[in-house]
């Protein structure tokens, strides 16, 4: 059986990161009592207008280990829906719901992407308790003059992303546009480390797309379970992460979990 490695390629990650970037599985070292697992990770919608429309929506991770439970969560805005996933559940005053699937859609008057997803319903129960804390975001913001320093992990305050950010939060099965009017499901990601950066390749089912290079810090946060890593020429896939908290400074440490082919 191949040993599983454990590397942290990232360092002061703001924990509003950290909840969105996690995924059901991963392991946070809180106390240095023990890690807690990520047992579920679920969205809060405090409005549902439309069919296919959530708005003010939270991110909430369910942490559990043997002696003990947590709950991590973000405030609630427009940026969250960036960071869902295929099978993801959404909390809505109008029901249950799960994302059957995501994509990210060009805007002519722009040049900027926004996230869609679809819901289809879990249950049918109207839900009076799901309650998030707006942050007076609204889908119509406008975007900055020049792109967001992604290096920094500051929140995006608008629900617009870049071609980058794109790249990097896109998961196998969005709907990937890579141009106005083409779209194509996403295949595979594969991290690829240099000695001084990091690229990362986002392969679809009819084409793989150019390189996004930046460095470890900011793109290793955004690998997934079942994403490609290449280190020093070999292959791994990847199994997981991990993040650390640092008690002084209040911000993490984020490390990936590996495993050779």
């Amino acid at each position: 059986m191949t040993t599983m490695t454990e590397t942290f390629f990232a360092e002061n990650v703001p924990e509003l990161y950290a909840v969105q970037l996690a995924d059901v599985g991963d392991r946070f070292e809180l106390d240095g009592r023990g890690g807690f697992l990520v047992a579920s990770k679920v969205f809060s919608a405090a409005e549902h207008p439309l069919p296919d429309e959530i708005m003010h929506i939270q991110t909430k991770l369910f942490l559990t280990r043997e002696s003990d439970s947590h709950v991590l969560s973000t405030p609630a805005g427009a940026t969250s829906r960036h960071f869902m996933r295929k099978g993801d559940t959404v909390s809505t005053p109008n029901g249950m719901f799960y994302v059957s699937y995501k994509s990210s859609g060009y805007r002519d008057h722009n040049g900027l992407y926004f996230t869609s997803v679809d819901l289809r319903a879990l249950t049918a129960y109207l839900d009076t308790s799901v309650k998030a804390t707006p942050n007076n975001l609204t889908e119509e913001e406008i975007p900055p003059s020049s792109p967001e320093n992604s290096t920094s992990f500051e929140p995006t305050a608008w629900p617009w992303l870049y071609w980058s950010e794109v790249m990097k939060l896109c998961r196998p099965g969005d709907i990937y546009y890579t141009e106005p009017g083409n779209s194509t499901p996403v295949a595979h990601k594969t991290f690829i480390a240099r000695e001084n950066q990091w690229d990362l390749r986002v392969s679809t089912t009819a084409t793989e797309l150019e390189l996004l290079t930046e460095t470890a810090q900011t793109l290793a946060p955004y690998a997934a379970s079942g994403d490609n890593l290449i280190l020093s020429g070999l292959s791994y896939k990847v199994k997981g992460k991990v993040f650390k908290l640092n008690p002084t400074t209040q911000l993490y440490s984020v490390g990936l979990i590996y495993q050779q082919l």
